[in-house]
């Protein structure tokens, strides 16, 4: 009987297996805390040395290549944290599951770009019991996951922004509409004012006395007088039909006019942006829209 026999009697296989296990953490743990403490030296390394002798120190002093040594000081940055501190936003490492990775596992894990969905499957004990194909396979389906966010994301940020810019050339059509009515209001009280102090003129040319005086002819001056009062009170009357025409209009032909004029100028710019289309198939969609839009609104003009 030899001494590994004489040592296993009176033991039983649970214990022996407990035994195992307990080396086989230990181990694992052993060779996390190597990684974690070799990269934080790695890096303190790389500050000293700078740039340009890195890989010729790498290659002699350690026996490294620059890609592994790139893995090591990633893995004592993501992984050497935990427990140490408390994130400001979602959870921390477990430090305990830490322990339970090893070095291919903390690599893969390394290229997950969302550092709360690396927490998660390193703390619900997933990353560890996987094989490093699905492993792999697992943080491809978390990235693009994590990608599909992002466009969702930064599609409803475009909408929002778009949503923005409309309100804002809204806010100034309304803006636009307010100064063009009140224009209008200010020209139709110019007019009627104007038209009051015609009227009153008209009068007193009309009411002007002529002088009875028993004269043989009328002097030539007179005449000029009397000939441009006539011309002035003939061009005042059609002055004043004018005006009377322009300040009949009601507020809603006024209202008419504004509106109108805003539509021209909107289906120039549309116009316009259309045109600048480069895709001659994109260009021609939106033409057609345009179009289709043109006859429903004259179909619902004649309703």
């Amino acid at each position: 009987m030899n001494e590994i026999e004489k040592q296993a009697a009176g033991r039983d296989l649970n214990t022996i297996a407990g035994e195992i296990n307990t080396i086989k953490d230990q181990a694992r743990s052993y060779i996390t805390n190597s990684c974690i403490e070799i990269g934080r030296r790695l890096i303190e390394a790389k500050a000293m040395i700078g740039h340009g002798n890195w890989t010729e120190w790498l290659k002699g002093s350690v026996d490294y290549n620059e890609r592994t040594a790139q893995n090591l000081m990633a893995i004592a940055r993501r992984f050497g944290e935990a427990g140490t501190q408390t994130r400001l936003i979602g959870p921390e490492l477990d430090e305990e599951k830490v322990k339970e990775l090893n070095y291919t596992q903390m690599v893969a894990l390394l290229k997950i770009r969302d550092d709360g969905a690396r927490t998660e499957i390193v703390n619900s004990g997933e990353a560890q019991v996987l094989s490093s194909r699905e492993l792999e396979a697992k943080v491809k389906e978390l990235n693009e996951k994590l990608e599909e966010k992002t466009k969702q994301a930064e599609d409803l940020e475009r909408k929002a922004e778009t949503m923005r810019e409309l309100a804002e050339k809204e806010r100034g059509k309304q803006s636009l509409a307010k100064r063009e009515k009140a224009a209008a209001e200010d020209d139709a009280k110019k007019v009627r004012e104007s038209m009051k102090q015609m009227a009153k003129e008209i009068r007193e040319l009309k009411d002007r006395p002529v002088e009875k005086a028993v004269v043989r002819e009328i002097p030539e001056e007179t005449k000029r007088q009397m000939e441009e009062d006539k011309k002035r009170i003939e061009d005042m009357e059609t002055e004043l039909e004018g005006l009377r025409a322009r300040a009949g209009k009601e507020d809603g032909e006024i209202q008419f006019s504004i509106a109108f004029e805003s539509v021209k100028r909107d289906f120039a710019a549309m116009k316009e942006a259309v045109d600048a289309i480069r895709d001659t198939e994109k260009r021609e969609k939106y033409r057609n829209a345009a179009r289709k839009f043109l006859e429903l609104l004259a179909d619902d003009w004649e309703e």
